[in-house]
């Protein structure tokens, strides 16, 4: 296989792609099994090409095809048999002369009569002669088969010899691929780390922008100190500083989390009081009608049950 003429390809690419041999048309030319086909005709070749993701063309399928011409049975309409028109055209004479004179019924008692004298073997050879129009009969009836030609394409695969490529990627060696592998999972290392270290930069650069929004919020002033906030304050800007003065070379995801670590241990117990007074009222609220139920029901167990009242007497002994 090669590139077309006049396709522009890069300085010191050959127009060559790599070469196949393709076997078994001598074969096929010996074969008996095809000599009758082969007397007026020669065999088509077919090649299939198939373009993979990586833009690597190889050849995927060669045969050779022959046409040969067979006949095909083909069933008529049967045909109506001979007998039962002639019974049908006998029944129609007999209803035409229906009225008979008595000379006529005379002469068929008669001949009735005389037809009973026959002999044995003239019965005989009677009966044979109804069998066989009974077999003739039915032979008419049965549907007529014809035979039409069909041409069909006999497909013979042939034989695939990859010869190399004269230019481009070569088919890679049992070392190549055990050396591609160990590359592609030492990649996979440096992707995950590389994908890790910029999780915990981002996670760093967000939490300082956001408590520095924070910082100013009524809520986190009534539950901490000027001092306290213009702690945080400062960290924030150093840890700011910090994340344009560490080079590439340098960052991993270890410094980022050690560093936000750092912050949060002087600013997350602002936050948690502050958590603390927004949530007070609520829990007051329901802790006081926690307590109101259960006296409530207290109150209604030493009413009605005197075990009860017992129970009440013994623990304010305790």
């Amino acid at each position: 296989m090669s590139h077309e003429k006049g396709v522009q390809l890069p300085a010191g690419v050959g127009s060559d792609i790599c070469t196949y041999n393709v076997t078994g048309v001598e074969d096929l030319m010996i074969n008996p099994k095809y000599s009758d086909l082969l007397a007026d005709q020669k065999p088509r070749l077919s090649l299939g090409f198939s373009l993979s993701f990586d833009g690597i063309v190889s050849l995927g399928k060669a045969e050779a095809t022959l046409e040969e011409t067979i006949q095909v049975p083909v069933k008529k309409a049967p045909k109506a048999p001979e007998a039962t028109k002639a019974k049908e055209k006998d029944t129609e004479n007999t209803t035409e002369g229906g009225t008979t004179t008595e000379t006529e019924s005379a002469t068929e008692s008669t001949s009735t009569e005389s037809s009973t004298e026959k002999t044995e073997g003239e019965s005989a050879e009677a009966q044979n002669t109804e069998e066989g129009e009974d077999k003739t009969e039915k032979k008419e009836g049965e549907p007529e088969v014809e035979y039409t030609s069909k041409v069909v394409t006999r497909r013979i695969p042939l034989n695939i010899v990859y010869g190399g490529p004269s230019t481009g990627p070569k088919p890679m060696t049992f070392a190549e691929q055990k050396l591609s592998r160990a590359l592609l999972r030492k990649f996979k290392v440096r992707d995950d780390f590389k994908a890790e270290t910029a999780k915990a930069k981002n996670e760093l650069e967000t939490y300082i922008y956001d408590t520095r929004n924070q910082l100013s919020e009524p809520e986190l002033a009534s539950v901490s100190t000027d001092q306290q906030r213009e702690e945080v304050t400062e960290m924030l800007s150093q840890a700011e500083a910090w994340l344009y003065d560490v080079s590439q070379a340098d960052e991993n995801p270890k410094i980022f989390k050690e560093k936000l670590s750092e912050i949060r241990k002087v600013a997350d117990p602002m936050f948690l009081r502050r958590l603390e007074l927004n949530t007070r009222p609520e829990a007051i609220a329901t802790a006081r009608k926690f307590l109101a139920t259960t006296a409530e029901l207290l109150k209604n167990i030493t009413k009605q049950q005197p075990w009860g009242q017992k129970m009440i007497a013994l623990s304010s002994l305790t």
